[in-house]
């Protein structure tokens, strides 16, 4: 009859001794668990990739103008051969000599002075001569309607003077045609010109090149 009391009275005292040595315990496991190095979640930002723009195609280059010519003088058509010989009367004029020359406009009587010029078609015209054509005073302007008879109209001229220049029957006009006299072309614009020494040197209106 005593042996089960025994027994449980040593049952006792085992499970009084195990929960002492678990109270025992409990601090120090606690304290480990202080000393325990706390871990952080690292986080890692990963950046946001970067949007790369496409490049805007190259714009073509805006076109450049060529510049506008520049004009020393003015467009033959824009110019009236009468403007033209009024300037140059004007510039001779100036110097204390009065020039008066008669005008003729009648092609087949200039005929006989140019010959030939009656054939070519010109636009305007102009010649002036002094009351003796044989004189070296004088003034022709032609322009003509096709370039082609710039140089018809040059070699009309030239003969011109050259046949004043060798007329032997006034030896000292002679030589002024042959000196003084300038045949000068710009364009479809045709100028003889020949003057005497007292009035001085062929006006640069008179003069195309």
């Amino acid at each position: 009859m005593l042996r089960k009391p025994l027994i449980w009275m040593l049952f006792a005292v085992l499970l009084a001794a195990l929960l002492a040595g678990c109270a025992e315990n409990r601090p120090a496991a606690t304290q480990a668990a202080a000393t325990l190095p706390v871990l952080t979640e690292a986080r890692t930002e990963t950046a946001a990739p970067e949007t790369v723009q496409p490049a805007a195609p190259p714009q073509p280059a805006a076109p450049t103008q060529p510049a506008a010519p520049t004009e020393t003088r003015a467009p033959l058509e824009a110019v009236d051969v009468e403007s033209i010989y009024e300037a140059g009367m004007r510039a001779v004029n100036r110097r204390g000599k009065q020039l008066l020359l008669m005008q003729e406009t009648r092609l087949d009587f200039l005929e006989a002075f140019f010959p030939g010029i009656s054939e070519v078609k010109l636009s305007q015209h102009r010649f002036s001569m002094s009351r003796d054509t044989n004189a070296p005073l004088e003034v022709d302007l032609a322009l003509v309607r096709n370039e082609a008879d710039v140089q018809t109209v040059i070699g009309i001229f030239q003969a011109r003077v050259k046949a004043r220049s060798e007329d032997s029957s006034n030896p000292e006009y002679a030589a002024v045609w042959e000196n003084n006299a300038r045949v000068t072309s710009r364009g479809r614009l045709v100028i003889l010109a020949v003057l005497p020494d007292d009035y001085g040197p062929i006006p640069e209106e008179f003069l195309l090149n």
